[in-house]
């Protein structure tokens, strides 16, 4: 939602409502990320080792973020960067409903 605010209107303000939305939402996701990654392991005499293959996982989207932000913007502008990022927030949504054990 706060990723529709800078799209829409190019204002100081949009960013600030951006960074309010966006920051109490990645609070909530991560705290209910982590309940959800350790109900998921396979097998709890394994927990660190499977809980570190996921971080690595979670470092890798900061590794190809910007990567993939230097294209979208590069290709269609900056102005597009905010509705490329609510479409991604879409897709993850709909991966994370594909795991047997949220529904």
């Amino acid at each position: 939602m706060g990723v529709a605010f800078p799209a829409f209107d190019a204002a100081p303000w949009t960013m600030f409502a951006y960074a309010a939305l966006s920051g109490a939402a990645m609070g909530m996701y991560n705290s209910v990320d982590q309940a959800l990654n350790v109900s998921v392991l396979p097998n709890p005499d394994n927990a660190a080792k499977d809980l570190g293959i996921v971080n690595l996982a979670n470092s890798l989207g900061q590794v190809f973020g910007p990567i993939m932000a230097s294209v979208i913007i590069g290709a269609v502008g900056y102005k597009m960067m905010f509705p490329a990022a609510g479409l991604m927030c879409l897709v993850g949504a709909g991966l994370i409903m594909l795991i047997k054990k949220v529904h």
